[in-house]
């Protein structure tokens, strides 16, 4: 049986103690997930559970999974951006940003709002990018 990226992250380590609630979303979107690992909605729930929760790299790896099943999802390239802006990776995070509008993505003020963007907002690419966008 294939090795289970996800199983390195702390989440799965004995020491932790999450929440009784926590725990079972976890558990269960995990045991979705490994049943379905190729349901997009699966894999988006677990992403966005990850990534509120603070596993920012568990949450990357499974956007990164998502916007490789299917390139064309704006909604799939805007939150590859913002897990790549939590982790610091603010050119791919830019680039992300930029193919999500390209292909649809219209939620321009969320973007000036996101909390997940805002070390992003902070550079001169972005404001540069914004100013092109004609976005005040």
């Amino acid at each position: 049986m294939k090795e289970d990226p996800l199983e390195k992250h702390l989440l799965y380590q004995p020491e932790n103690k999450l929440t009784s609630k926590l725990d079972f979303e976890f558990n269960f979107y995990k045991s979705l997930y490994e049943k379905l690992p190729n349901d997009k909605r699966v894999i988006a729930l677990l992403a966005e559970l990850y990534t509120r929760n603070g596993f920012y790299d568990a949450g990357l790896e499974l956007d990164r999974k998502l916007v490789a099943m299917d390139s064309n999802d704006s909604i799939a390239r805007y939150n590859l951006a913002c897990s790549l802006a939590l982790m610091s990776e603010l050119s791919e995070a830019l680039e992300s940003l930029k193919e999500a509008i390209r292909l649809g993505f219209k939620e321009l003020k969320w973007i000036l709002e996101d909390p997940d963007l805002a070390n992003l907002r902070e550079t001169e690419a972005f404001l540069a990018y914004k100013h092109e966008l004609g976005i005040q």
